[in-house]
């Protein structure tokens, strides 16, 4: 702690400085280290002789550093603060055009008018990196459009950071049953807490992405945007809640959040060209009506003249003239100072870094004397434009007397440039079954080659855009409640109406659209109408089972068959149902690769490793260890496996066998649920060995589960709960905080469905 007489500092100084300085990060001490040594530069270099001009200044304090706190000018006493950049800049304007003269130094300058810097922060919650994506492509569009953007997962965000936050851009998605994903949960937990801050100074956007067949449709985003709500912030633009066909509406809401910043900028700007009214004008804050009294430019004032003597003016040429920023980790403060013919210390440096790998990323705008830079070529294969892969392998990995189907399916990559690491998916586009198609074509009244609407496509014939581009299993209350209207149905709008949920669920719960029409005898609607209100097919998302490194040209896949009877019909997955019945060698399936970032092995080879995946869950494990065998990584590894029957259920077995007896897979505990007169699943496994498991926790493993959300993901938890409190002597409570922590540590990683 500092004391008032081992230091240069007022009391009130003292105290303010003895509650910041314990805040700070390592990186915020690098970055104030970095400007204090850069101020103190620009002293050196202008704070005396014909170049400390208010012109000069007035580029700084307009376009340099807004917001970061006083910019300080050239005085009689030294560096003091500058006055008003707008009216120093009008002034600068003004003696442009007649010969460069110094100007003198005003003995009493008046306290600065900053303007609103122009900084927002993008949070995502993402359980398989969609989110992620999206917020990423938020912050580009918000950094090119000159703001400095501070981009994080939410669960690494630090939340004492948030009342400082005056533009908030939510991007979250909704898991399991209404549920934030696993790294939103904490801050989920914290903003509906009590230590949540009040945010009257701060502007806010929600983007939620969900599936409009679940009961709590995008959730956690409204959870969100209600509690910021409730804690003062204002709202910015309306809150979108985007179904799995979201890129479309993703992309306005970008729009619309783009638009209306720049509105608030350009009403900003106008406020602060205007002089202060006198010298106590105070920093511009919020107006009550949500908009900024004023934003900063990211670059000096347009129009404003530095004078130097001996040259013509140059308009904004000077000073701090903008940020390059650099999110390179482990760069900090001002990385250099780039002298302009000599003259300004200060012309161009080279922005903010934040230094931890994986953290919050600071994107800062690019200075505007930057040269420019190629964009990088989007990819070829993307959701918009999937790359048709030629089936190489289609086997059923289950032995001879199973009831379950597994298909292992190859996938060639060949010529494609598409590139994947362990912990990916591939994203596949199925075909309804056509059996299913020319039902309901039937039961509608409808002619199969009639010309309806298909999004980008156009038109298509109604059998190919009910057997390729529409969703035709799953009925939503929005799909219902179209229909009810397009039939006049009575029942149908009380079946769908709000507050008759319960109903809604019992109904739809394993019936699609071809029960639809036929109990309620809906024959005959224009099949164009319909179309319009039913969903696009949206891609089934299935992990890698491979590594590129053995595979180049190849992508494994472990894809179970769904197969059951409801209502008194077969009915089988969608996806699942096409690859095992339809799907042959030589045939072509349009996918692209879904990266997943939140499920990757850790990046130091010698960590260990725990994998839960029963079932088809296995599929990721497989490609990590393949890919630690190819790498000679040192760490070690274990498996825990479950399905039904040793002998017809074991999935991949020779290849367990064969990395067992390598070591590239340490230790392996299996259960067979069927194969014992109680049902033994790996989560019974996992407190048979609970010493052992413990024990590897404690070394610093890293648990990964993959698998069935509901119920085995849900038990997997129970039982690491239950090991932590036994070998560790804790309460369950005090062991689910342990668990917490791994969370938060990144080391309990799940991919779970």
């Amino acid at each position: 702690m500092l004391q008032v007489n081992n230091s240069p500092f007022s009391q009130q100084q003292i105290e303010l400085l003895n509650a910041l300085l314990p805040t700070l990060t390592e990186g915020q001490r690098q970055w104030l280290c970095g400007y204090l040594n850069g101020l103190g530069a620009a002293g050196a270099v202008l704070a005396a002789g014909p170049y400390a001009s208010p012109g000069l200044w007035a580029g700084t304090a307009a376009g340099g550093i807004a917001g970061a706190g006083p910019v300080m000018a050239p005085g009689p006493a030294g560096l003091l603060p500058a006055a008003d950049a707008a009216g120093q800049a009008a002034a600068a304007v003004a003696s442009a055009q007649s010969p460069a003269v110094p100007s003198p130094v005003a003995a009493s300058p008046a306290p600065p008018s900053f303007a609103e810097p122009k900084e927002a922060t993008v949070l995502f919650g993402s359980q398989t990196g969609n989110s992620q994506r999206l917020a990423g492509q938020l912050a580009k569009r918000l950094e090119d459009a000159g703001w400095r953007v501070t981009l994080s997962s939410m669960r690494d965000y630090k939340t004492n950071q948030l009342k400082n936050a005056r533009n908030l851009f939510i991007v979250v998605s909704t898991h399991g049953e209404g549920d934030p994903p696993d790294n939103a949960a904490s801050f989920h937990e914290f903003l509906h807490g009590k230590r949540a801050p009040h945010l009257e100074n701060t502007r806010f956007a929600v983007l939620a992405l969900g599936d409009s067949s679940y009961e709590k449709f995008c959730q956690t985003g409204k959870d969100f945007d209600k509690r910021l709500e409730e804690l003062g912030a204002r709202r910015l633009v309306p809150r979108v809640d985007c179904d799995v066909d979201f890129d479309e509406p993703a992309a306005k809401w970008m729009d619309s959040v783009l638009e209306a910043l720049n509105r608030l900028q350009e009403q900003g700007t106008e406020e602060a060209r205007e002089p202060a009214s006198s010298p106590s004008a105070q920093p511009a804050t919020p107006a009550a009506n949500g908009s900024p009294a004023a934003f900063a430019a990211s670059g000096p004032v347009a129009g404003a003249a530095v004078r130097l003597p001996g040259y013509a003016a140059h308009a904004g040429a000077l000073g701090l003239a903008g940020h390059a920023g650099v999110a390179a980790a482990g760069q900090a403060g001002f990385a250099g100072y780039a002298g302009v013919a000599g003259y300004t210390g200060l012309a161009g440096h080279a922005g903010f870094a934040n230094g931890a790998a994986g953290g919050t990323a600071v994107l800062a705008p690019p200075a505007p004397a930057a040269a420019a830079t190629a964009a990088p070529e989007k990819p070829a294969w993307s959701r918009s434009n999937p790359f048709p892969a030629e089936v190489v392998d289609n086997i059923n990995l289950n032995g001879r007397g199973s009831d379950r189907e597994t298909r292992h399916l190859v996938l060639s990559l060949e010529d494609s440039g598409l590139v994947y690491e362990p912990g990916d998916a591939v994203a596949m586009f199925p075909e309804n079954d056509p059996k299913l198609v020319d039902a309901v074509i039937e039961a509608a009244g409808w002619l199969p080659d009639v010309q309806v609407p298909a999004g980008q496509q156009g038109t298509l014939p109604l059998r190919d855009a009910l057997l390729r581009h529409y969703e035709i299993t799953v009925l939503t209350r929005p799909l219902v409640a179209g229909i009810a209207e397009l039939a006049g149905s009575g029942k149908l709008k009380e079946l769908a109406a709000e507050g008759n949920e319960a109903a809604f669920r019992a109904y739809a719960a394993g019936r699609d659209l071809l029960d639809l029409l036929r109990d309620y005898g809906l024959k005959g609607l224009p099949a164009a109408d319909v179309v319009r209100l039913l969903r696009k097919i949206p891609p089934r998302q299935y992990s890698i089972a491979s590594s590129q490194l053995v595979h180049p040209d190849e992508v494994f896949l472990t894809i179970r068959k769904v197969e059951y009877e409801a209502h008194g019909r077969r009915r089988t997955g969608v996806c699942s149902g096409h690859v095992a019945e339809r799907l042959a060698p030589g045939d072509r399936v349009p996918i692209y690769i879904h990266h997943n970032p939140n499920f990757k092995l850790p990046a130091d080879p010698d960590t260990p490793i725990i994998m839960i995946g029963p079932g088809t869950g296995v599929a990721p494990f497989r490609a990590f260890v393949e890919e630690r065998e190819e790498t000679g990584a040192k760490g070690k590894s274990w498996l825990f496996f479950g399905d039904r029957r040793f002998r017809t259920d074991f999935l991949y077995q020779t290849d367990w066998q064969r990395w067992l007896k390598s070591g590239a897979l340490t230790r392996m505990d299996v259960a067979f649920s069927r194969d014992t007169p109680s049902k033994v699943y790996v989560q019974h496994r996992m407190l048979e060995k609970s010493r052992d498991l413990y024990a590897w926790i404690e070394e610093g493993a890293v648990l990964y589960v993959c698998g069935d959300e509901k119920n085995m993901a849900r038990d997997v938890e129970d039982a690491l709960v239950s090991v932590i409190a036994k070998e560790s002597g804790k309460s369950r409570a005090e062991a689910a905080a342990v668990l917490a922590e791994l969370k938060a540590q990144n080391r309990y990683r799940r991919d779970v469905y």
